[in-house]
């Protein structure tokens, strides 16, 4: 575990002077994050990612997964006493890039004052791509996902 932090709190510092990131080390650093938040949560939660190489290349702006792979923890493990089940994925797609975090559990309505984290990603997608870059998230039958479209380069 202290490996795991150790690797994190090392990504934190290298990407925080990056403004722009191969998608692949995105998820190295959340797979960092999760990696320890595994060993806290023991059997309560499971993990799949999935990125293909030529996803993986592709540059997004920094941070971008870390608040939603931490909403999907939070709220995931929150909701319920069960096993969550988290999963991560990027694709290329035929209009650009397509990132999904998805969790069990249930979609919670509240004020949009405390939904810092899809604020802050949506505040950054519409830095970086202006009104090019889509966050759309679909929920029921207990799941939540979170659904990132970014424009071809």
């Amino acid at each position: 575990m202290i490996t795991d932090l150790v690797d994190y709190l090392r990504s934190t510092l290298d990407q925080d002077e990056a403004e722009w990131v191969p998608l692949a080390d995105e998820f190295r650093f959340a797979r960092n994050y999760l990696s320890i938040e595994q060993r806290r949560f023991e059997d309560r939660l499971q993990v799949v990612t999935e990125l293909p190489p030529e996803a993986g290349r592709q540059s997004v702006p920094s941070f971008l997964l870390q608040p939603l792979v931490e909403n999907a923890i939070r709220h995931g493990l929150e909701v319920s006493r069960e096993v969550c089940h988290i999963s991560i994925s990027g694709k290329i797609a035929d209009d650009g890039l397509v990132i999904e975090v998805t969790n069990t559990g249930v979609w919670k309505e509240a004020a949009d004052d405390s939904r810092i984290g899809l604020r802050n990603v949506r505040r950054r997608l519409e830095l970086a791509f202006r009104t090019e870059a889509r966050l759309k998230i679909q929920h029921g039958d207990g799941t939540v996902r979170v659904i990132l479209h970014l424009p071809k380069p």
